[in-house]
């Protein structure tokens, strides 16, 4: 049972927090993707009174991870922060079991917890379940992705790991998330909005991979994950670094090469997610919450521009709207005078992690997971070598057409890093199997084509039925 004190606060909502906010809304009715759930392990002797107060103790230190979300009568959602809340606790006992049935069924668990919705008017948006197995235990910590973002997430573990193993007064004071909501009304929404147009200036409605009809409702995604090789990711990092752009821009570029080939057009949008950390804002590194805002990113390709030329004008064009990244993408819309922008998504994870407790005996984390309600959504994890997950909605793609595009971005990220001097415009990014499929295999078969030109073959056909449809456009059809 979930019970709330007294209103300690009303507090404005984020843009990230805005936008998923009313997604929410939308998808009331299905699945809800933008939940993360946390999977711990707990080494040594489970004590669970004190995972019960760690939780407790880590929702203390912060109080925007008690926030619910309230709307009706209001202009504008808000966030309403308790003085104080009970976590939902469950625990299931599974020590009984033999290994392999214990895991079954952590995996059934696993997936009724995902199943389950937070009513976001009520707080917290945090639910706890013990699962006691033949080894040990794990925590299953999960939250509404309305209440932090992946750097947040990493704190949030450090913390949870310190906290349970009695090391509360090592931690330093959390700085408040009303800092950075006071930070946002402070910017200059003008100067933004000049940018944001600026940057959109001309574009036609952007084509989108899931063809013109967005698909509707939310439903969980299917996943590829993947490793690149440590030879692709050291050629990444010399080519970022020998053109002087980051190693975001060319996953930028490399995205942006898919999605043109992917539509046919010249001039392509996608979201990207960005960290919305102003430096300025002190304390802004170890600071718990939603930060992470989305923002588009466009991308053209202008025939006889070299590689090298289009890494560095975006990156440039990036760099003039880095001020501007915490504008709502309801306002960037407005800006751009179209509709929905994208619906594809990048996030490129640069921001330090948190497993827990290093030394095996505490708490520690094994696995995270969370979704995007978009057809296509690609994360990269940099490192010695690059992981990526591309997330797919399985309404739009198929498991083999999704493995297709993750081929077709490990190919543009390789051509982008082998030469600079390239016309990008040019770069096909059909991995070698793929072009074999089109060019061999659907154009191998030789037929004997009956002599005479194109012009003689209609002629023939107008002579043979001279009143079948020839063209159909909407209702008018001529023979």
């Amino acid at each position: 049972m979930v019970t709330a004190g007294r209103l300690a606060d009303v507090w404005p909502l984020t843009p990230a927090q805005e936008g998923l906010f009313f997604q929410a809304q939308l998808d009331s009715d299905g699945p809800d993707v933008y939940l993360v759930q946390c999977r711990f392990r707990v080494d040594g002797a489970v004590d669970a009174d004190r995972l019960r107060t760690a939780v407790t103790a880590l929702l203390t230190r912060h109080p925007n991870l008690r926030v619910c979300f309230r709307h009706n009568g209001l202009d504008r959602p808000v966030q309403v922060v308790p003085h104080r809340v009970t976590v939902p606790w469950a625990e299931v006992d599974l020590a009984g079991c033999p290994a392999a049935e214990a895991a079954a069924r952590l995996e059934a668990v696993l997936e009724a917890d995902r199943a389950r919705r937070f009513d976001v008017t009520r707080p917290p948006l945090v639910r706890c379940t013990l699962v006691r197995d033949p080894g040990g235990a794990d925590l299953i910590l999960t939250l509404h992705h309305l209440l932090l973002d992946g750097w947040s997430m990493a704190i949030v573990v450090r913390e949870l790991a310190a906290l349970y193993a009695g090391r509360a007064a090592g931690l330093p004071p959390a700085p408040p998330f009303r800092d950075y909501l006071s930070w946002l009304q402070e910017q200059d929404g003008a100067a933004a909005a000049g940018a944001w147009r600026a940057a959109l200036a001309g574009l036609a409605q952007p084509p989108r991979v899931a063809g013109d009809a967005p698909p509707r409702g939310a439903v969980l995604p299917g996943s590829i994950e993947r490793e690149l090789p440590a030879g692709l990711t050291a050629a990444v990092h010399r080519r970022a670094r020998h053109t002087g752009v980051t190693v975001n821009t060319l996953v930028q570029a490399a995205w942006g090469l898919v999605l043109a080939r992917m539509t046919g057009a010249a001039d392509v949008v996608f979201g990207a997610v960005v960290s919305g950390r102003p430096p300025e804002l002190p304390g802004v590194d170890t600071m718990v919450g939603l930060l992470v805002n989305t923002v588009p990113v466009r991308v053209r390709l202008r025939p006889g521009e070299r590689v090298d030329q289009l890494l560095v004008r975006l990156r440039d064009e990036q760099l003039l709207l880095l001020p501007h990244h915490s504008t709502r993408l309801t306002e960037i819309r407005r800006q751009a005078g179209t509709g929905d922008l994208f619906d594809t998504l990048v996030a490129f994870e640069n921001f330090p992690r948190g497993t827990g407790a290093p030394d095996g005996n505490g708490l520690r984390l094994v696995s995270t997971r969370d979704a995007s309600h978009l057809p296509l959504a690609l994360t990269i994890v940099p490192g010695p070598r690059m992981w990526l997950r591309l997330q797919h909605r399985p309404d739009c793609f198929a498991p083999a057409e999704a493995e297709l595009v993750v081929e077709r971005f490990t190919h543009a990220l390789e051509l982008l890093a082998a030469d600079p001097g390239a016309e990008a415009h040019r770069l096909e990014v059909l991995p070698e199997p793929e072009r074999r499929l089109v060019l061999r295999t659907w154009n191998g078969a030789a037929r004997a084509v009956p002599p005479g030109s194109v012009l003689d073959r209609f002629r023939g056909q107008v002579h043979r039925t001279p009143d079948a449809p020839a063209v159909q456009a909407g209702d008018r059809i001529l023979s």
